[in-house]
């Protein structure tokens, strides 16, 4: 997700430059993935869009966020790469979030991240340590395990996964933190910044 917001941002500077300010543009974006939503919207937010002179149309053959946009891990870290453009995306991402409620709209939260070494075993032959929860989010209807954890190579084990089996683990590193990491639902993010352009003037159309 970071390349895919730096190029609408850079779009937004090049597009309606001053000398394009007062005179009639027609501007078509092709693909409603996650490059051409940012795109529609960072061009809706230039201080020189003027709806009356500005078109900004998203075409889509399919539908917005149809395809691999809409179906990413939506992992955002400052330790990512390239270190060239992670941290302004990284921030970029952050102030989204805040000016329109990303928490709420496209899941924004910061999170832990780490990699597991561990022994897999057949379902059947896994014990329930916990009971399922109704209701509520599905990542909480996991069974929990309640079995003391031994000793494992590396960095502690979060709190948090409760639902892994941790006799099962041998090792875990941290990768991230709170700090650090934070996740989106790819196809919200995409959709919401397709909405977001199209409420500021944009429109888009699709074959279907």
């Amino acid at each position: 997700l970071y390349l895919f917001i730096i190029i609408p941002h850079i779009l937004y500077t090049a597009l309606l430059t001053s000398t394009m300010a007062s005179e009639p543009r027609n501007i078509v974006i092709i693909g409603g993935g996650i490059i051409g939503c940012t795109s529609a919207y960072f061009l809706t937010r230039h201080p020189a869009f003027n709806p009356s002179l500005h078109s900004i149309t998203i075409l889509e053959a399919t539908s917005i966020a149809s395809g691999a946009s809409g179906k990413a891990g939506g992992l955002l870290a400052l330790w990512a790469y390239p270190d060239c453009i992670v941290p302004l995306s990284y921030r970029l991402h952050a102030e989204l979030a805040k000016e329109h409620d990303g928490a709420k709209r496209w899941g924004y939260r910061a999170v832990h991240c780490g990699s597991i070494d561990a022994k897999g075993k057949k379902l059947e032959d896994s014990e329930n340590g916990g009971e399922i929860a109704e209701g509520g989010e599905e990542w909480k209807k996991l069974p929990k395990t309640h079995i003391k954890r031994g000793k494992t190579i590396g960095d502690e084990i979060p709190a948090e996964l409760d639902w892994f089996d941790s006799s099962s683990i041998y090792s875990y590193r941290e990768m991230g933190n709170p700090n650090t990491t934070a996740q989106v639902h790819p196809f919200l993010f995409t959709t919401s910044m397709a909405e977001l352009a199209q409420a500021a003037g944009a429109k888009s159309s699709s074959a279907l």
